[in-house]
């Protein structure tokens, strides 16, 4: 099955320069698939490479699905199996699935050419146990939605070649994308376990009745999260203080001990979770004010508009 190819992105380098480059990436299909299947999220243009080429590319047959440069773009009728493959696969048990494509796709990858697997969690070391040249493959994981989002998280494992790492950083900053490196594996990356860690202390406060889902969605909105939106809290910390981040913690010294004793420290996450915060974050939607929303479409707008505002600020758009 060769659609099974695009959940995987390959990226070639010619004379050294990043001027054609063949790929098959997450992130091309998801826009399309935001355009096709919900317009009125879609709130920018179609995806600008830069003056690049990009391609999908059926592997078995040579065929061009989708193609795109800077004076025209066109997607071919055989594009809607693309996206029906990719559905199918969103159904399938994802570590699975993620192994199988990566090997399968890995094994059929061309000289020169590096597989970047869109895992959001999988070890690389693992997903290449199989594969014929695991010195090609690193991960590269976007963040939703990732037609929005810049992130895109670059993991490797030992096997991997520097200069396919360094041939995909090269191309994701080269779209606008903000590419991070991590230096040793780890599951779950950088940015989702950053986003674990702060939930399970949201579910923590919730569960032992010390605030409403709505408050501590609020505390997050309008207090931290509007900060992080700017600038990571390394540099929050910088700014705090005269003396920068060294001035900020020799200010705070061992304060924060007493709050760490409080905190979770479980590794299961509650079972009955969902029937607790599902009926706040109901309430928390009807509260909304009109020009958010009361739906999830409604709400989807909301955030997609204001992420583009956003970008906008970081120059980004």
């Amino acid at each position: 099955m060769p659609y099974l190819y695009y959940y995987n992105i390959f990226l070639k380098k010619r004379e050294n320069k990043m001027k054609k480059i063949k790929i098959f990436p997450l992130l091309l299909l998801m826009c399309l698939m935001m355009t096709a299947f919900a317009p009125s999220a879609w709130a920018m243009e179609a995806p600008q490479l830069n003056g690049k080429a990009a391609v999908v590319i059926d592997l078995d047959s040579g065929k061009m699905l989708y193609g795109y440069n800077e004076n025209e773009q066109r997607a071919p009728a055989s594009l809607t199996k693309v996206m029906t493959a990719l559905l199918a696969l969103e159904a399938l048990d994802s570590g699975r699935c993620e192994l199988t494509t990566m090997v399968t796709a890995q094994n059929d990858c061309r000289d020169g050419m590096s597989d970047d697997s869109s895992t959001s969690g999988l070890l690389i070391s693992d997903i290449v146990a199989e594969a014929l040249h695991p010195e090609r493959c690193i991960g590269a994981h976007p963040y939703n939605p990732p037609h929005l989002i810049p992130l895109v998280e670059l993991t490797r494992c030992d096997k991997t070649d520097d200069d396919c790492v360094q041939l995909a950083y090269d191309f994701y900053q080269s779209i606008g994308k903000e590419a991070v490196l991590l230096r040793k594996e780890c599951p779950g990356f950088i940015a989702n376990r950053l986003q674990l860690a702060l939930y399970r202390e949201v579910q923590d406060l919730v569960m032992r009745g010390v605030c409403s889902v709505e408050d501590v969605d609020k505390a997050l909105v309008y207090g931290p999260g509007i900060r992080w939106a700017i600038f990571g809290h390394n540099m929050i910390m910088q700014m705090g203080n005269p003396g920068g981040l060294t001035g900020m913690v020799e200010m705070l010294g061992n304060s924060g001990d007493r709050w760490l004793e409080d905190m979770a420290s479980w590794t299961h996450q509650p079972d009955n979770w969902a029937q607790v915060a599902q009926p706040g974050v109901d309430q928390e939607m009807a509260n909304f004010p009109d020009y958010i929303g009361h739906t999830n479409a409604e709400c989807i707008a909301y955030r997609d508009q204001m992420l583009i505002d956003i970008l906008k600020l970081h120059k980004k758009l």
